[in-house]
């Protein structure tokens, strides 16, 4: 089956390039190319691509918006990204959105089979610096876990007043429990998120959180919190 290829690229030098180089390998047959993303959501579902490239840095909306909306009235296709540079915000938007591939400008010339016919078998094809970004974001989350499941109950009762800017007299009296006990649950903070003052403290636990809790759901952290122990 010849592969059918849509191409979105406001940079005409390079869209022409990225053309020239799809016939010339005989890699796909390109039915498509378009300057803009309205061009591409107003023209793209008429010609039955198998797969768009998209370059993730066009003007206005950006391609990530338009891989979202792509995907939402053509869910069968497949969306390789192309970008200059890989940032884990925008990594993790565009594959949020439903694209397949994430791939550098400077590397997809030698790539381009490979990748449209990974794609195309329903895998992912991406950058190694992509694969690199998404290893750490996983250990990341793997380190949050742990730290969650280490946390006590009320240790966690605890840091979410410390966020509040609380003092230990007011985390005491909030809890009913004694300044003594709250200062020992403080010591016991610290030492399991390896941190030495309340505000690294605050930071560490819910930055670590974040992933984990809807972003409406999450407490506000104060940045005028006590740093002192007692």
């Amino acid at each position: 089956m010849q592969i059918k290829v849509a191409i979105v690229e406001d940079d005409i030098a390079f869209g022409s390039l990225l053309k020239t180089l799809l016939i010339l390998s005989s890699a796909a047959e390109v039915v498509a190319c378009y300057l803009s993303a309205r061009e591409a959501l107003d023209q793209l579902p008429q010609t039955k691509a198998h797969v768009v490239l998209i370059a993730a840095t066009l003007e206005g909306a950006g391609g990530v918006d338009l891989v979202r909306r792509l995907k939402a009235t053509i869910p069968q296709l497949k969306i390789i990204v192309l970008t200059n540079s890989i940032e884990e915000a925008e990594l993790l938007d565009g594959l949020s959105a439903g694209a397949e591939g994430y791939i550098l400008k400077s590397s997809f010339p030698n790539e381009v089979r490979g990748t449209l016919s990974a794609v195309l078998s329903g895998q992912f094809s991406l950058a190694p610096q992509a694969v690199t970004i998404l290893a750490k974001k996983f250990q990341q989350l793997a380190v949050a876990s742990r730290v969650s499941k280490r946390l006590t109950r009320r240790e966690r009762q605890v840091i979410s007043l410390l966020a509040t800017g609380a003092s230990n007299k007011e985390i005491a009296a909030a809890l009913f429990i004694s300044q003594a006990t709250t200062h020992l649950h403080l010591r016991n903070i610290y030492e399991k998120l390896a941190v030495h003052s309340r505000a690294a403290a605050v930071t560490a636990y819910f930055e670590q959180e974040r992933s984990r809790v809807p972003v409406s759901n999450r407490p506000a952290v104060n940045s005028s919190v006590n740093l002192a122990l007692t």
